[in-house]
């Protein structure tokens, strides 16, 4: 079976990141787009998609600055798995780890972090060959 995936939002954090003395913790996003003809319930899917800037990392260390961040969608050989008008938005495993997509730090050293979770849009399942189901909630 395949990683199931869902759609990273604002919320989606990304993976710590080291470059040279300085560390980047995990950072949620900060950027998501509405897609204006996709609801949710009442309001508009919001979704990350490739290409979008994020919030900067801040990092932990002397003299450290900060990383910006591009969504890049790298799953199914940097083509993704869904199109939501004409964008294609980047999606994560909304769990630590690989297997979805990432933010892509740039400046001295350029680096991929990987995106884990929350994703908000945990119905909404890519990738998994329709075998994911999901885990029952019992309160």
């Amino acid at each position: 079976m395949a990683t199931p995936l869902f759609l990273a939002d604002a919320t989606t954090a990304d993976s710590t990141s080291q470059r040279g003395d300085c560390s980047f913790p995990p950072t949620p996003f900060g950027v998501a787009v509405p897609a204006a003809t996709v609801m949710v319930g009442t309001a508009p899917l919001m979704m990350i998609p490739d290409g979008t800037a994020g919030t900067p990392v801040p990092g932990v260390g002397l003299l450290c600055g900060v990383i910006p961040r591009v969504a890049k969608v790298t799953s199914n050989e940097g083509k993704g798995y869904v199109v939501i008008e004409g964008q294609v938005p980047v999606c994560a495993p909304n769990r630590p780890g690989a297997g979805g997509d990432v933010a892509s730090g740039d400046g001295a050293t350029p680096v991929d972090r990987n995106l884990t979770g929350p994703c908000i849009q945990n119905r909404i399942v890519i990738g998994s060959g329709g075998t994911y189901v999901p885990p029952e909630f019992t309160e």
